[in-house]
């Protein structure tokens, strides 16, 4: 007679046959059990809630999205910050991908950081195209074309369109006059920039170097005025400022003497050629 692991007689009908497999109980086991048993209270939570997370994951997508333009600007900033211009205007591009208006204005302002006027109006004409009202960007435009002296006619139209629609602000009355003076109307250019300095205008400005350029300005006037002292002391108190520049355009015409005589040069003056259509190169993502 044979006994079984206990110690009990095994019947004589069981003797031949094979002992039962008992399945040993492993952490691997339990592992799986508590995984099962897991994944049973997750598919009960969610079908009570289900409807509840579905809505709060598709807010954190959006809300990741909206955050994205906001991340790519910092980028943006750190870049010029490194010097990194090439990068800031990848960013500036990519950017534009997702808000146009936010891209462009980027883009024109870090060409016009490294003296590329010419590339910048480009990029503020599309801007211009986006929203004819934009005074901002109509403003930019105005001044890029002016310090590449491209078009003068079309950027007093455009400083013009944006005094209409946003008044006598400081800025807009400094680029008027940065185009009377190129023109050749220095008296009318010093006009709006002692309106702009003013001090009522001045407390409206916010960075030093800002109206430092506003002196400068006007230094550039009174010098083609031929009033050197005062040209000399505007000239230090815009360095002062911290405007730092090399350039002294000359009016590219001729200077008049009174407003009434430049209003008669500008009737004579043929209108400036219209620019050729913008090429899509002035907003695509630079090559890495």
């Amino acid at each position: 007679m044979e006994y079984d692991e206990f110690g009990f007689p095994v019947p004589e009908q069981f003797e031949d046959q094979k002992p039962r497999y008992r399945a040993k109980i492993t952490p691997g086991r339990i592992a799986v059990l508590m995984f099962v048993l897991f994944l049973g209270v997750l598919i009960a939570f969610a079908a009570e809630y289900g409807d509840k997370l579905a809505d709060n994951f598709k807010d954190g997508l959006a809300r990741l999205a909206a955050n994205r333009p906001m991340r790519i600007e910092a980028q943006i900033i750190s870049r010029l910050q490194r010097g990194d211009v090439d990068g800031a205007l990848k960013a500036s591009d990519e950017l534009a991908k997702l808000v146009p208006k936010a891209g462009f204005l980027w883009r024109g302002e870090i060409l016009m950081r490294v003296s590329r006027p010419g590339e910048a109006a480009k990029t503020y004409h599309r801007l211009v195209e986006l929203d004819p009202t934009d005074h901002l960007a109509l403003n930019n435009r105005a001044y890029a074309l002016a310090l590449a002296e491209e078009n003068l006619d079309e950027a007093m139209e455009n400083v013009n369109q944006a005094i209409d629609i946003a008044g006598d602000v400081p800025a807009y009355i400094d680029t008027r006059g940065y185009l009377l003076y190129l023109s050749g109307r220095v008296p009318e250019a010093l006009e709006d920039f002692n309106k702009v300095l003013s001090d009522q205008a001045r407390r409206s400005q916010t960075r030093d170097a800002g109206i430092g350029e506003l002196f400068f300005h006007r230094a550039l006037a009174y010098k083609a005025l031929g009033k050197e002292e005062l040209a000399k002391k505007d000239f230090n108190t815009a360095t002062r400022f911290g405007f730092l520049s090399d350039r002294e355009p000359q009016p590219l015409k001729p200077i008049v003497e009174s407003k009434e005589e430049g209003e008669e040069q500008a009737k004579e003056t043929p209108p400036a050629p219209n620019e050729s259509e913008v090429s899509e190169e002035a907003v695509e993502p630079s090559k890495p």
